[in-house]
C-alpha cells in the first residue's frame, strides 16, 4: 500500500463527495416546496390573464390596455381578436388595469398577483366595455 492509500479512507471520501453533490439539489427542492410538490420549472408564468368583453359578454377585439404594477410606470398592450391577452410574465404585485376602445366606455379593475416559492400565481380578470351611446 502506498502512503496515499493508507491515509485516505475511501468510504469517507465517497461520503464527502456525495454530500457535496447532493446538498445543492436538496436545497433547491426544499426551496420549491419539497420533493412532494416537485421542483421549480423554467417556464415563465403569466401574471394576469385578461379578457375584454362588451355588455353582451361578446369579446372585444383589439382593445387597448394600460396597466401599472404597484403604481409604477404605465405599460401598454393591445388584446387580440378573442378579447384575451396576457399581462406581464412573472411579475407580482398590485395591477391597476384599464381597457378602452373607440365606440366603448373605458373600464378598469385591480388585481393582486402573489407568488409562491417558484412562480407567480396567475390571476384572471374580465373587464366589460359598455357601448357608448
Amino acid at each position: 500500500m502506498t502512503n496515499l492509500q493508507s491515509k485516505v479512507n475511501p468510504s469517507s471520501a465517497m461520503r464527502s463527495l456525495i454530500k457535496s453533490l447532493c446538498l445543492p439539489v436538496l436545497l433547491t427542492l426544499s426551496a420549491c416546496g419539497g420533493g412532494d410538490e416537485g421542483a421549480c420549472t423554467a417556464e415563465a408564468r403569466v401574471s394576469v390573464e385578461l379578457t375584454i368583453v362588451d355588455d353582451l359578454n361578446a369579446p372585444v377585439a383589439a382593445a387597448e390596455v394600460s396597466y401599472r404594477v404597484n403604481g409604477g410606470a404605465a405599460q401598454t398592450l393591445v388584446c387580440g381578436s378573442s378579447g384575451a391577452c396576457n399581462v406581464a410574465n412573472e411579475v407580482n404585485g398590485v395591477f391597476a388595469i384599464s381597457a378602452s376602445k373607440s365606440g366603448y366606455l373605458p373600464a378598469s379593475g385591480t388585481v393582486t398577483v402573489d407568488r409562491d416559492a417558484c412562480h407567480v400565481v396567475t390571476q384572471k380578470l374580465t373587464l366589460t366595455l359598455k357601448r357608448a351611446t
